[in-house]
């Protein structure tokens, strides 16, 4: 099951679930402020980037929630996991997860690795002829 991690109001995830609904993937959809540390771990585990993938840019953020970022940067992997858990404002959303796949944010070209392979073939061969 997909599961898609969003936040009212975000353009983004309007996007990401128009896409869904369009391919007609079955999701589930929960706020971001109900994200869940094995969630967030799993995410940062197929990252590259570590938290830096998963959270707002500074330039995206009110000056409160700036130095929230800076206090981030200080902590440990867990004491970051929990921070977030504390503090899901600072995440990018939506965050999309799947069985071994993950997309924060929304891309047209990225979200494509959660079509199903049938599709993705399909597709491919069409492009062909």
């Amino acid at each position: 099951m997909i599961k898609v991690y969003c936040k009212k109001g975000c353009g983004s995830t309007k996007r990401a679930l128009d896409w869904f609904r369009k391919y007609q993937i079955e999701i589930k959809t929960f706020r971001i402020n109900h994200i869940s540390d094995d969630d967030l771990v799993e995410i940062l585990s197929m990252s590259t980037k570590g938290f830096a993938s998963i959270v707002k840019s500074s330039s995206r953020i009110s000056s409160k929630n700036k130095q929230k970022l800076i206090n981030l940067k200080d902590m440990n992997f867990n004491e970051g996991i929990k921070y977030l858990i504390e503090n899901p404002n600072l995440l990018q959303t939506p965050i999309i997860l799947g069985e071994k796949k993950s997309l924060v944010g929304f891309n047209p070209d990225d979200i494509r690795q959660f079509l199903p392979k049938k599709y993705r073939r399909k597709i491919i061969q069409n492009t062909k002829t």
